[in-house]
């Protein structure tokens, strides 16, 4: 399998998957003064970075093979988990200051997983996107209909429930501390 199918090398992807983290953040704080030409960007953001995302997958796939997908879920969860859990201590120290006093074990049984943390709604498509990616490359079938599977996945997800949860802000969580 070690075939190249693309034009960009792994550095111009691993360059771009960094920055557009940075551009979504600013879009998140477009309200303050300087960043308004943010606003309407997230989706277009949130948009490249998913798909340089699955670039990297596919082209990772491509150039190893069925031996990409060894460890596939220990590398993936750990780079994205670790810093979820790090934000989500971080937003409960701030809604402790806020709050003077805060029953954390009421905050996670009263609020649903998706929300613990305000706009990580894509921390569980990025995890979810990762474990279908894993299942559906490890069937035994053609590349080919790895594909279609995988997209028609992906489009199902989004028409039916993923399209609203994309677009969740999350901050009815906040507004649950005021």
């Amino acid at each position: 399998m070690n075939c190249r199918v693309y034009r960009y090398d792994k550095n111009k992807v691993q360059i771009a998957k960094a920055v557009i983290p940075f551009l979504i953040i600013l879009h998140h704080c477009y309200f303050l003064k300087g960043l308004g030409f943010f606003n309407n960007l997230g989706i277009i953001l949130v948009s490249f970075f998913f798909l340089m995302s699955g670039y990297g997958l596919m082209t990772s796939y491509m150039s190893k093979g069925t031996s990409y997908l060894d460890g596939f879920f220990i590398k993936r969860v750990l780079k994205v988990f670790i810093p979820f859990l790090l934000s989500l201590a971080l937003w409960l120290a701030y809604g402790t200051l806020l709050m003077g006093t805060f029953d954390i074990s009421t905050y996670f049984f009263e609020t649903n997983l998706g929300d613990w943390l305000p706009n990580s709604w894509f921390v569980w498509i990025i995890l979810s996107g990762y474990a279908c990616f894993y299942f559906i490359f490890k069937l035994d079938v053609s590349l080919k209909n790895k594909l279609i599977l995988f997209s028609l996945i992906s489009l199902a997800y989004y028409l039916w429930g993923g399209k609203s949860e994309c677009l969740n802000t999350g901050t009815e969580v906040l507004m649950q501390w005021h």
